[in-house]
């Protein structure tokens, strides 16, 4: 699949709520191919698993095992990247040819 093939979406100024559903399908899309790449690491204070995700800084997740860990961060990286789209912030990472781009900024 190029670039141009690839499913896209962008953000506008007054979405609808078909639109609405539309954003949250692809952000919830972007998650899990995000999460999908997701490392584990065992802190000791408080003991349990820290998850992130290499090359987006910021969100991370804390869960007793692993497997919490990750399912949490799911929900975080849904939260940050909706966050992100609504600020119209242009440096949402492309997953696996997922592509959330905002503000009409196709590039």
């Amino acid at each position: 699949m190029g670039i141009t093939d690839a499913p896209r979406y962008v953000v506008t100024d007054e979405p609808t709520s078909t639109h609405k559903d539309v954003m949250e399908s692809m952000v919830e899309q972007w998650a899990k191919v995000a999460v999908s790449q997701a490392t584990t690491e065992s802190i000791k204070d408080p003991d349990g698993m820290v998850a992130t995700i290499v090359g987006i800084d910021g969100p991370w997740a804390f869960g007793q095992t692993g497997e919490e860990a990750i399912k949490e961060l799911e929900s975080v990286l849904i939260d940050w990247v909706t966050m992100k789209l609504e600020d119209g912030d242009k440096d949402i990472p492309h997953m696996e040819g997922v592509y959330l781009v905002a503000d009409g900024d196709e590039s």
